[in-house]
Formats: structure tokens, C-alpha cells, sequence
């Protein structure tokens, strides 16, 4: 009876013993595939890396957009209309009227080409040249157009009233004066400033990669 609960105990040894055996191999062979599988993802390129931008598809995207407004802005003028009478106050008689206009640039993006973007996949830069910003809209907002009371000397009577030829003709020389200043240097000088702000943000939503972005302009 000893004899067979001695051999009972040695066969439950020498099952535990292999058991044991087979959760080492077990554990080494699940931390060799661990270590095989970490150094795969290491060596694996990521499909979002820059490499893989290429200018070719870079610029089908862009040139989809056409135009890419890149300022908007308000501007105001106010104008007086002089029917006075020489230079006395009894006989001066004027009205000045506010005009505001909303105002737009533009950068022409589908004329741009191939040539015009170079991608450094090492330094992870990207260079645009990109046509200088034109103005795309100069449009007067009639409803915010403040039309004052006439100011009447003593003798000077009455509102004055302008003609519909002549109210036109004072908003054409209203639209040139706003033209104007949006070519001058402080607007246009931010209109640049603005138009590489932008272009930047564009291309980042188009490439998903945080790359450094240099834009210049033609």
C-alpha cells in the first residue's frame, strides 16, 4: 500500500515538474515573439510620415481649392457734399454720408505648379511660392450707409438731395478710393501677412503633419 502512494506521489511530481517545464518555455517563447513584434513597429515606416506626400498629390489638392480667400476686412469713408456759397458761414450748406464696404483677398491657387512646391523629407520643411494676393471683393454695404442731416448756414434752407446719376457716380468714386487703399502699403502689407497665415493653416489640414511651412511669394 506505501509502495503504490509512493508511486502515486512520484507521478503527480513528475506531472507538476513538466507542467512547470512547459510555462517556462511558454513564458520565453511569448517574450522572444514580443520582442520580435516591438522591433518590427520600430523599423515599419509610418504611412503618415512625409515621406509619403508626394508634390504631385500635394498640388491636385490645392489647385481643388482654386481661390483661397485669406482677408476679409471692413472698410469706412465718409463724404462731404459742399453746396455752400463762398466762404461765409451764414451761406454754407453740406452733408456728409458714411459709406462701409466689405472688402476680400484673394490667392489664385489653381495656377499653382509642381515647380512651385518642394517637400525636404529629412528636415521635414515644406516650401510654397504662391502668387502675391490680389483683391477679390469690394462690395458697399448699402444698409449701413449713414446719410447725415444736412448742416445749414443762417440763410441756407433745405435738405440737400442727391440724383440717383449722382448718388451712382459718388459711390464709383467711393469704390476707387476704397481700391486704393486696399493697395496701399499698411492694408496690403497685412493682406501678405495674413495670406501666409492662412496657406500655412490650409496645408496643414490638407497633409495631417507637423512640419515647418515657408511660403513665398511670386
Amino acid at each position: 500500500m506505501l509502495s503504490k502512494i509512493n508511486k502515486t506521489k512520484k507521478f503527480f511530481k513528475k506531472i507538476i515538474f513538466r507542467i512547470i517545464i512547459m510555462l517556462l518555455f511558454f513564458i520565453l517563447i511569448n517574450s522572444f515573439l514580443q520582442g520580435k513584434f516591438r522591433k518590427y513597429k520600430a523599423d515599419t515606416p509610418s504611412f503618415n510620415n512625409i515621406s509619403y506626400i508626394s508634390e504631385e498629390s500635394l498640388i491636385r489638392k490645392i489647385n481643388g481649392v482654386n481661390k483661397l480667400i485669406t482677408l476679409e476686412l471692413e472698410l469706412s469713408q465718409i463724404v462731404t457734399i459742399d453746396k455752400s456759397i463762398g466762404n461765409l458761414d451764414l451761406l454754407k450748406k453740406y452733408k456728409r454720408i458714411n459709406f462701409f464696404a466689405d472688402c476680400s483677398y484673394y490667392i489664385d491657387l489653381s495656377i499653382i505648379k509642381e515647380e512651385d512646391i518642394i517637400i525636404n523629407q529629412e528636415k521635414k520643411l515644406l516650401f510654397l511660392t504662391v502668387p502675391k494676393p490680389k483683391i477679390y471683393n469690394i462690395s458697399i454695404n448699402e444698409d449701413k450707409t449713414i446719410f447725415e442731416a444736412s448742416q445749414n448756414g443762417f440763410l441756407r434752407f433745405g435738405e440737400i438731395k442727391l440724383s440717383t446719376e449722382e448718388f451712382n457716380s459718388l459711390q464709383d468714386e467711393v469704390l476707387t478710393n476704397f481700391e486704393e487703399k486696399l493697395k496701399g502699403n499698411e492694408i496690403y502689407q497685412e493682406a501678405l501677412n495674413k495670406s501666409k497665415i492662412s496657406l500655412e493653416n490650409f496645408l496643414l489640414s490638407l497633409i495631417k503633419e507637423d512640419l515647418e511651412i515657408k511660403i513665398y511669394f511670386k
